[in-house]
This record gives structure tokens, sequence and C-alpha cells, in this order.
């Protein structure tokens, strides 16, 4: 659930700071965002918004390059930062009652330091065929499901799952390097970002992050509506 809120987060931001929108628009989608966030940090997973946190870094990078995007970014940004700081946090820890941020305070792994170790001293016993989909669990020593994929990946794939990660962050750098513009550049470095990053502490135990990498490929393949509906009118 966190997870899932903390993605709406991402998508009511970029949608908040894209070019050509109202001000109603721009303002309703960075109040939603607030609120996704808001009920993201409700759940007491640290991960969601992490992951959101992530997102938003990364498409950052683009938009600060550009001198058009740059100042509706930070104007955005800012307005989240200041709301978030001085109204939504104080107010989250009088409900709680200093538990919210006593979680978040909380700097440890959790535990999925010691399963991705046993994940990867799997994977160093049985590097060529792993211990084969769902093999993981007995060698985590039924601490439960995979957090981290890419060392599930790892051991329980072998080396078909070194060759899966490698085809997963080639795809992602050609969605990156294909994407038209700078605003597009930025939106699927947010959704790469997003998906990699809750696959780290999720693994792919909901459909969400496999979703999102795909939407990157779907933001590069919509980059070009002029260039297509010219192909279908030139005779």
């Amino acid at each position: 659930m966190s997870a899932v809120l903390g993605l709406g987060a991402v998508l009511a931001f970029f949608a908040a700071i894209e070019s050509g929108r109202k001000t109603v628009f721009r303002w309703t989608m960075m109040a939603l965002g607030l609120l996704f966030a808001t009920q993201s940090a409700m759940t007491f997973s640290r991960g969601g918004l992490y992951s959101a946190g992530g997102a938003v870094i990364a498409g950052s990078l683009y938009l600060l390059r550009d001198r058009r995007a740059r100042m509706p970014f930070i104007l955005a940004a800012g307005a989240c930062g200041v709301t978030a700081a001085y109204v939504i946090v104080p107010r989250l820890e009088q409900v709680t009652q200093g538990k919210l941020g006593a979680r978040f305070e909380v700097v440890s792994p959790t535990g999925r330091d010691v399963l991705v170790r046993q994940d990867l001293e799997a994977f160093l016993a049985h590097p060529v065929g792993g211990l084969g989909p769902g093999g993981g669990y007995v060698s985590r020593a039924r601490r439960g499901l995979a957090h981290t994929e890419p060392t599930r990946l790892l051991a329980e794939h072998g080396l078909l799952g070194a060759a899966a990660l490698v085809a997963l962050f080639v795809m992602g750098f050609r969605a990156l390097r294909a994407a038209p513009s700078v605003n597009d550049k930025a939106l699927v470095a947010a959704l790469l970002a997003w998906s990699m990053l809750t696959m780290s502490h999720m693994a792919m135990r909901i459909v969400a992050p496999s979703l999102v990498f795909g939407l990157a490929f779907a933001v590069r393949a919509s980059g070009h509506p002029r260039s297509a509906t010219a192909s279908r009118t030139t005779p």
C-alpha cells in the first residue's frame, strides 16, 4: 500500500509541473500528491516514501538542466516541501504521538541485509542454474518472501538471473536516451528509478514495478506525435 501511494504522489507531482497545464490543475495535482504522500507515511512503511523521493530526485537531475522546466520544478518542490515541513509533519506527529517520526528515524534494514546475504550465498553455491523458482525461500531459512529482487534473481536463476538484470538496465538506459525532450527524460528517469527502488526493497510482490517499468517505454513511444501524424497523412 505504501509503495502504490508513493507512486501516486510521484505521478501527481510530475503532472503538476507538466508544461501547458492550467493553474487549477497544477494546484490540484500538488494537493493530491501531498495527500498520497501523507497516506503513504501513515502506513508506517518507509519504503513507499523513500522510493517516491528517489524517483523525484532522479527526475530533477534532468529538470534542473532546462531553463523552462527549472522554475516550475523549484516552485512545486518548494511549495510541497514547505507544506510538508510546517503543516503536514507536525500534524502527523501530533496525531501519532511521535510514533511516526520515531519510525522514520530508524535506519536499520530490518533484516533485509540478512536475506540479501543468504541470496548471495545461494548464488555463489549454485552460480549456473541457481536454486530454481521459489528455491530462495529455503535458502533464506524460511524467513519469508524475497524483499530484494536483484539478489532473488541471482539466487533462484543463477547466470540467467544476472543476464536478466543486465537486460533491465540496458533497456532502461535505451528508454532514457530515446526520450525526445527534457520533460520526457525526467519522467522516464523517475519511472525507472521508482521501479528499481521498489524492487530493491519489496521485490516483485506487487505488479506495480513491472507496470511502471513498461510505462517508461510508453513515454518514449508517445514522444513524437507530430511525426507519427505526418507519416499517416503523407501520400
